[in-house]
């Protein structure tokens, strides 16, 4: 969707795109200035429902009275790329300004911070970013599963090669037959090699281990069982047992040796603390330190020093400043960071 009126400052507005790449952090969107002109500009301090449901109201009316064309790009799979084209006729500011990634709110990123947008979809249903990046789920296999199939089809092919040569011999067994026109059964519309071939098939049948699959399914679903009752695999700070998304992967557990990640969350916490800072070529705090910053009385003490003082305080008048931290507010007054 390409929004026209954002009811952030200067028609901007943060999402989140944890949905969709599974960065944590709010990307910043913006109206074009084309559209964002034949808007009104969102009064300071309006955070009341009354005052943003005016707001709402005035928005829709002025939207509904706009001719708006947007050019965009056939639809592609990447969500940092996007080129386009939009056109206001109507009301009282027309204007053309080009559109980019920052100009487009995608399906599946949730809007953050921002009362509400009113826009124009230009993508929907399988064009959309979301749906053509979307692949099915692929099927799980243990390598134990792999070297049983495996096996499975060397037993099939051992059986089938075995059919074929009691049908051989037993079609050279019955050659004399043929010569007593009184023991040949004119019904028969299958071959001989045929008919004896599907018969030993049939009579080989118990190399094939039939009941090993049903075994192995019922231990897997006793062993994830005994995983998400373990006692010992239970995390008290949540009271959250152990899970088991697929009982088919059981056996792959303990192969684990190294683990890369990243700060996302996915096999982390996310959760960023501050240990300790280098400021003008001192070490303040500790590392080991469970929680918090420990070099607080450290800090303090050296702002006694001038040398040191004015590197202290513009060091935290950078690290205040200069950052991408959003301040919001829930409904019950407690303040929320975001970043």
């Amino acid at each position: 969707m390409v929004p026209l009126f954002c009811s952030g400052q200067e028609g901007s507005c943060y999402v989140s795109t944890a949905n969709l790449d599974g960065e944590t952090n709010l990307k910043l969107k913006a109206a074009p200035s084309a559209t964002q002109k034949a808007f009104p500009a969102t009064p300071e301090g309006t955070k009341s429902d009354a005052g943003l449901a005016a707001l709402r109201r005035d928005v829709v009316s002025r939207a509904s009275a706009l001719d708006v064309c947007v050019d965009a790009e056939a639809p592609q799979t990447s969500i940092h790329e996007f080129k386009g084209r939009v056109r206001v006729s109507g009301g009282a500011a027309p204007g053309d300004d080009p559109l980019g990634p920052k100009e487009l709110l995608l399906r599946g990123t949730v809007l953050r911070n921002t009362a509400f947008c009113v826009g124009v979809v230009v993508y929907t249903g399988p064009e959309t970013r979301m749906v053509m990046n979307s692949r099915p789920a692929p099927i799980k296999q243990s390598n134990l599963e792999r070297i049983t199939n495996r096996i499975m089809l060397l037993i099939l092919l051992a059986q089938a090669a075995l059919a074929l040569i009691s049908a051989w011999l037993s079609c050279r067994g019955q050659d004399n037959l043929k010569q007593h026109w009184y023991l040949l059964r004119p019904d028969i519309l299958l071959p001989d090699s045929v008919g004896y071939w599907l018969t030993f098939f049939v009579l080989y049948s118990n190399l094939m281990p039939i009941s090993l699959y049903p075994t192995m399914e019922w231990c897997n679903t006793f062993q994830a069982y005994f995983i998400q009752n373990d006692v010992k695999m239970f995390y008290t700070d949540l009271s959250y047992p152990a899970g088991v998304r697929s009982s088919n992967l059981c056996q792959e557990l303990g192969q684990v040796s190294y683990i890369f990640s990243d700060k996302t969350g996915t096999l982390t916490q996310n959760v960023m603390e501050l240990k300790r800072v280098y400021i003008a070529g001192k070490v303040y705090g500790d590392v080991t330190a469970e929680k918090g910053f420990a070099g607080a009385r450290q800090v303090i003490a050296a702002r006694d020093d001038r040398r040191t003082c004015e590197d202290i305080d513009r060091f935290f008048e950078v690290l205040a400043v200069a950052h991408t931290v959003m301040v919001s507010q829930a409904a019950d007054g407690t303040l929320k960071y975001e970043a």
